[in-house]
């Protein structure tokens, strides 16, 4: 099989032990198997769901609660160029919750450590919960993601930055040092919903889509496509991050779900082991399932 594709491993932050030994040994193994890059998920908090009946978008059980493991996104990246050459991506942040020009400096000095390795991928979130514990309105994230992508852009690439917006206002302030790609890429992450498909097609770097090739995928693509095309944008620049679980360590199902990605235009593929039947198990065991799948 001939990969003509980015191969990446979402790092599986809820079954890796909690220890630096592990996680420089994981990330090690991943680039020593010739992966390029790492995504990591973003979530602050949990919800006790003792408390709060929250659902995941779409309808599902919400995966997130107070015993799942979430490894800060920015900080793990700073090990991650500490112990390694690989790439980094969050998939996603929910930007939202953050302060945008701590996340601009948070990016920029990632991105020097990194040496320009940082995608920064992004989302609205939707635990209202951790929104309240974070001081940030759960209403209105969609305009004010838009807004904050606008600002990081300025702030990334320009020395000093003066403007004011609905939920922004900056007086002669910037950034030193500014990151190293001017701008960071910014690949945003959706489901179905136009709004959101629209936003991609007009303003994001990448896509991450939740809908897979065969399954609403083309669909909303075709939405992406001509939002790109309505902004004067040529579409095939918009990059696409796959993503591929690995269920029941099934390595020859992984490969082809792998293969369509790529044939539907994937830039990049992410290979998420967490689904594999493996917690409670070494982190060895994910690195040799990666190996068994990477054998392409």
């Amino acid at each position: 099989m001939v990969v003509h594709a980015h191969l990446g491993a979402v790092f599986p932050q809820d079954e890796i032990e909690p220890n630096p030994s592990a996680i420089k040994s994981y990330l090690r193994g991943v680039e020593e198997l010739g992966f390029d890059h790492i995504v990591a998920a973003d979530h602050v908090l949990g919800a006790d769901q003792a408390v709060h009946q929250q659902a995941a978008p779409f309808g599902r059980p919400d995966p997130y609660t107070l015993d799942n493991n979430f490894w800060e996104p920015f900080v793990l990246f700073g090990f991650v160029a500490a112990v390694s050459r690989l790439g980094v991506m969050t998939s996603v942040l929910a930007l939202p919750q953050r302060q945008t020009a701590l996340v601009a400096k948070q990016t920029a000095t990632v991105d020097h450590l990194l040496e320009g390795r940082l995608r920064l991928g992004v989302g609205l979130g939707y635990i209202q919960a951790e929104f309240e514990a974070l001081g940030v309105p759960f209403g209105a994230r969609g305009r004010r993601f838009e807004e904050m992508i606008s600002v990081l852009r300025r702030l990334w690439t320009e020395q000093s930055v003066t403007m004011s917006r609905e939920f922004h206002t900056l007086n002669g302030v910037g950034l030193a040092p500014r990151p190293v790609q001017r701008p960071i890429p910014v690949w945003i992450g959706t489901g179905d919903a136009r709004p959101a498909l629209e936003r991609v097609g007009r303003i994001a770097d990448g896509w991450l889509p939740l809908r897979i090739p065969g399954f609403g995928f083309e669909q909303d693509f075709d939405v992406v496509r001509a939002a790109a095309e309505g902004e004067g944008r040529d579409p095939s620049q918009i990059g696409i991050q796959g993503r591929v679980q690995c269920r029941d360590r099934d390595v020859d199902r992984t490969r082809r779900q792998v293969a369509r990605w790529i044939d539907a235009g994937a830039s990049y593929v992410g290979i998420d082991t967490e689904q594999a039947g493996l917690k409670g198990q070494p982190h060895d065991a994910h690195l040799e399932l990666l190996a068994k799948i990477a054998q392409f």
